[in-house]
């Protein structure tokens, strides 16, 4: 029971996030911190072995957004990625674990991707203009938190 009212929680919380920052392009910080701390809590008292494990990930899935956010920044000399996703895909590790981060940047990269495209294809957007990446984080952690990928709880498994 507890298990389901924690992915109820996380859907919802996921859920608004895509939508405020479609709207707004920008990822609330009183929504995705207590994301953080919630699926932190959430291992602690259904699997704390593996604790560790997703507060690592809460710290690599920050750092990682950091990283490619200051990259992007010094080779091009302009923002390109926000600490709001940085933040968010922190909570994702702090669900999903350290080893399920590399598959949550993948699905979310690559919808990202093809939606850029769709767009471009059929409204004729014109490339460099921003986009939220927080709607599809919030999808590929919440699919990848159900699927049971690497270092989610094993009651989805």
């Amino acid at each position: 029971m507890m298990a389901l009212a924690a992915t109820l929680l996380l859907g919802v919380t996921l859920t608004a996030i895509a939508v405020i920052d479609a709207r707004e392009m920008r990822v609330p910080d009183y929504l995705s911190l207590p994301l953080i701390v919630g699926g932190l809590l959430f291992m602690a008292f259904t699997v704390p072995a593996a604790l560790f494990w997703h507060a690592a990930g809460a710290a690599a899935g920050y750092l990682l957004i950091w990283g490619l956010a200051a990259a992007f920044r010094t080779l091009r000399g302009q923002e390109g990625i926000g600490m709001g996703d940085a933040k968010l895909l922190a909570a994702g590790g702090a669900w999903t674990g350290l080893l399920a981060l590399p598959s949550i940047l993948l699905a979310a990269s690559a919808a990202g991707l093809i939606w850029a495209l769709v767009l471009k294809i059929l409204t004729r957007r014109e490339a460099g203009r921003p986009m939220p990446f927080g709607p599809f984080l919030c999808a590929a952690i919440f699919l990848i938190w159900l699927a049971g990928a690497p270092g989610a709880p094993p009651v989805w498994r």
